[in-house]
C-alpha cells in the first residue's frame, strides 16, 4: 500500500512538472531561479522550493520501499 502511495505521488509531481515546462512557466532552471529571487514572497518561494525537491525526494522514498518489499520476499523465502 505504501509503494502504490509512493507511485501515485510521484506520478503527480511528474506531471506538474512536465505541465509547468510545457506551458512555459521556466522551467527547473526558471524555479530554482525563483528560490534564489527575493522579490517573490515567501509563498511562492515554498511552492518553487516544494516543486523542485519533491520528485527526487519521492523518487528517493519509492527506491527505499522497493528495496524493503525485495528483502522482505527474500526473506520469505
Amino acid at each position: 500500500m505504501n509503494l502504490l502511495i509512493v507511485i501515485i505521488a510521484y506520478l503527480i509531481a511528474f506531471v506538474v512538472n512536465m505541465v509547468l515546462i510545457r506551458y512555459d512557466v521556466g522551467g527547473l532552471r526558471g524555479w530554482l531561479a525563483m528560490l534564489t529571487d527575493s522579490r517573490h514572497g515567501r509563498l511562492l518561494n515554498s511552492i518553487a522550493l516544494i516543486v523542485v525537491l519533491f520528485p527526487p525526494i519521492a523518487y528517493f522514498i519509492f527506491l527505499l520501499q522497493l528495496y524493503g518489499l525485495v528483502v522482505e520476499k527474500l526473506k520469505a523465502k
